[in-house]
């Protein structure tokens, strides 16, 4: 064969480190035995790539200056194949389905896909929609904000509880009253409510509700959107909604009322099928979220 993976790599190495017994330390090889590869390398090829001279760095002919520049955009490309190829003799999954909600994307859910990446950098990760059934049925993982139905062959463990919070845009004009507010205060504006699901139970949300006028949003986009717009004001789970109030765009609203009088799990479950990128990022998920807590059951 003219070309192969370990031609290139060969060849990379060698122009990288300038010599090829530097090359033949790094890549575990006798001098002698990268030199007798790419001689033969050059002969398939007709060219010659390299200058050699004694004592003197090795250095890419103009021929083979062009030869190695496409060779560079190939060589990621079969790394690439070569990792997938491996993973899959491994049983390594091709792809993994996290389903999600806007409400549980909490920051170290990152941090865990960050490790994935880094252990099983050929698997693709699909982030999905938790309240679209679709993606549901198909998910491997999925982290929600409290128990869904469990499905025959999956597993599941309380992370931890987390309680909601009234917020409003700042210049949302209960943002700017004076003192507590009232449940009275609350039924005047309209109030911005997920829309009843899988994930939101109804009778949930009805514990939460403080005004007639309702404004239900089926996306988490347009319900934080109208929230930092002012449309409305409505629940988020404090920890979220910290770093929104530290930056100024939402305001805690102090009121009279119990938002929940106790906190709303967040479950992570997960088929018992997946493969080891899955039990890997299971494994991730449940550290950082560890980490993430500090301690705390209820945050």
């Amino acid at each position: 064969m003219l070309i192969s993976f370990e031609r290139l790599r060969y060849l990379k190495l060698i122009v990288e480190l300038g010599s090829i017994s530097a090359a033949a330390r790094q890549l575990g090889k006798s001098a002698s035995g990268v030199t007798q590869v790419m001689e033969a390398f050059e002969a398939d090829l007709g060219i010659a790539l390299f200058e050699r001279q004694p004592g003197k760095a090795v250095r890419l002919t103009s021929s083979g200056k062009s030869f190695y520049l496409q060779a560079m955009e190939l060589i990621p490309q079969l790394e690439t194949l070569e990792k997938k190829a491996a993973a899959l003799q491994a049983g390594v999954e091709d792809e993994l389905n996290l389903a999600l909600h806007g409400f549980s994307y909490f920051a170290f859910i990152n941090d865990a896909l960050r490790m994935l990446q880094q252990q099983y950098p050929s698997v693709t990760i699909n982030l999905l929609d938790i309240e679209n059934p679709a993606s549901l049925a198909k998910a491997d993982i999925r982290l929600s904000l409290m128990p869904v139905e469990q499905h025959r062959g999956m597993r599941s463990v309380t992370l931890f509880s987390l309680m909601w919070q009234l917020v409003a845009a700042p210049h949302h004009p209960l943002a700017r009253k004076k003192g507590q507010l009232s449940r009275a205060d609350l039924g005047q504006y309209a109030q911005l409510m997920p829309l009843p699901s899988e994930f939101f139970d109804q009778k949930l949300l009805l514990s939460m509700l403080y005004s007639s006028s309702v404004i239900q949003c089926e996306r988490f986009y347009h319900y934080q959107s109208g929230l930092l717009d002012g449309l409305g004001y409505g629940i988020f789970p404090s920890v979220m909604s910290q770093p929104l109030t530290e930056e100024g765009r939402l305001v805690n609203l102090q009121t009279d009322v119990a938002v929940n009088k106790s906190g709303w799990p967040v479950d992570l479950a997960w088929s018992e099928s997946i493969g080891p990128a899955g039990d890997f990022l299971v494994e991730c998920l449940q550290e950082q979220a560890e980490r993430f807590c500090g301690g705390r059951a209820v945050l």
